[in-house]
Parts: structure tokens; C-alpha cells; sequence
């Protein structure tokens, strides 16, 4: 835990604990984002995927697809 000081030098847990707050909040606002780009990527990537797959006629798993 980590005392903050005013301007003056002396100890002040209020504002020390607002700041707190604010930093703990702007970092899992900060991992919230990322965490929503990270998944959005893998969405794109696993339909580039899926388009691979159905343009070379082959499953997911490897094996060709059956002739239609």
C-alpha cells in the first residue's frame, strides 16, 4: 500500500484512495478494451478460416470435403 502526500508533504489517504480508485479503474478499462480487440481479431481470423476451407473444399479438420 502506498502513501500518497499533498503538495505540502503531509499524508492524505483521502485523495491518496480517490486516486487510487481512478488509476484502479482507468487499468481494467484499459484491459476491458484490449481483451475486446483480442477477441474481435480472433473472430476475423477464424472466418478467414472458415472461407479457406470452403474455397479449397476442405473440412476444418483437414480431409477433403465430400464431392456435391
Amino acid at each position: 500500500m502506498s502513501f500518497y502526500r499533498n503538495t505540502e508533504g503531509y499524508f492524505d489517504p483521502t485523495a491518496g484512495e480517490a486516486l487510487s480508485n481512478i488509476s484502479r479503474k482507468e487499468r481494467s478499462d484499459r484491459r476491458k478494451a484490449i481483451r475486446k480487440r483480442n477477441r474481435l481479431l480472433r473472430r476475423q481470423e477464424a472466418s478467414k478460416n472458415v472461407e479457406i476451407c470452403a474455397e479449397s473444399g476442405r473440412n476444418e479438420d483437414g480431409p477433403l470435403a465430400e464431392p456435391r
